[in-house]
């Protein structure tokens, strides 16, 4: 008897099993991290926004890349993206950062103003860095960018704390309807992360302006936020934006799950009115002025799953921890959602 088509039929079998096992594995987080690494950050030291082809950089995506270095302990690239932020951004004098950085500008940086959200995401980085790598000089600088946040960007509005998504160009008198604010630039994990290294800001009450916005800023038929919101009267979807809850929105609640359980208690609009697995995911005009566009990266599908995992307890599916790095902001959202369900435990996860 010829044993060898025999063998070879088991040795294929086993060949192809072993393969589908391999396949049904999850990435792990270092896998991840290094495949991110690999297609958005560049050989200086800055996270590569490709939108518009014009490759630039901004203070969110250095915030968002030095976070994700922190949470894989990768403290050479945390140094690298950190030095370039400090060199390129940081043109104002003070502890804000310049918002974007345009590689075919001359000079690189042509608008000084800040984007708050990238401050307080750097700050939050700088937070976790020094914890992690032990470097007080990094905790130190966490709490002069925090600081001066709390103290010089917000501001009393009737639902609560305000806070303002520049040092300029969202007051009162810079718009018909200003002030203008952006609900996604609450970012509530950061908020209790600034608790440890600056308790003497009432980060608390932060949070609970932003909450309030939200509730107070339930637009359309789908009771959602826009991207930005008029605090002119009552809260109105601002004049010089679409109306919609769109790229910037959408991440609110990915904030949400992963700050304090009392920001959580706001998830089930976004879970019904947005992330129902019940239709396509895209964004939500909230009138005539905008229209919906299918949001199809498995980036955004992870924030809307995410949102569902926590406010009705939905099982996040297994395809969703692999993520694909094709665009920054898609690819970057779906890293951090996967570190929201590694460090917050959801059951669901």
């Amino acid at each position: 008897m010829n044993i060898w088509p025999h063998a070879l039929a088991i040795c294929l079998g086993f060949l192809i099993a072993f393969g589908a096992a391999a396949e049904s594995v999850d990435p792990s987080p270092a896998a991840n991290w290094t495949a991110y690494k690999a297609r958005f950050l560049s050989e200086e030291g800055r996270i590569v926004d490709e939108a518009g082809g014009r490759m630039v950089s901004h203070s969110e995506g250095q915030g968002y890349g030095m976070l994700l270095a922190a949470f894989n302990g990768d403290a050479p690239a945390f140094d690298l993206m950190w030095a370039w932020t400090q060199s390129n951004l940081y043109v104002r004098g003070d502890d804000l950062a310049a918002w974007r950085w345009v590689p075919g500008d001359s000079p690189h940086v042509l608008d000084a103003n800040n984007a708050t959200d990238g401050d307080i995401l750097i700050a939050w980085a700088l937070a976790e860095g020094g914890q992690r790598f032990n470097r007080a000089d990094y905790v130190e600088r966490a709490r002069r960018i925090a600081h001066i946040v709390a103290w010089s960007l917000t501001y009393h509005a009737p639902f609560g704390l305000a806070l303002s998504p520049a040092k300029f160009g969202y007051g009162p008198k810079d718009a018909d309807d200003g002030p203008v604010v952006n609900p996604s630039y609450w970012v509530y994990p950061a908020f209790l992360a600034f608790e440890r290294i600056t308790p003497e800001v009432d980060w608390r009450k932060i949070a609970s302006g932003g909450r309030a916005l939200l509730k107070a800023s339930a637009f359309g038929d789908r009771r959602l936020p826009a991207d930005w919101i008029s605090l002119r009267g009552a809260p109105h979807p601002a004049k010089a934006h679409p109306a919609v809850f769109g790229y910037d929105a959408l991440r609110v609640p990915l904030y949400l799950a992963w700050g304090d359980p009392a920001d959580r208690a706001g998830l089930d609009v976004y879970a019904r009115g947005w992330a129902s697995a019940d239709a396509p995911l895209a964004t939500v005009p909230l009138d005539d002025s905008a229209k919906p566009e299918t949001l199809d990266a498995p980036g955004y599908q992870a924030v809307a799953a995410l949102a569902r995992c926590v406010a009705k307890g939905e099982a996040f599916p297994r395809a969703l921890r692999a993520p694909e790095f094709d665009r920054y902001y898609p690819s970057t959202l779906h890293m951090l959602v996967l570190a929201a369900l590694a460090q917050r435990a959801f059951p669901c996860a």
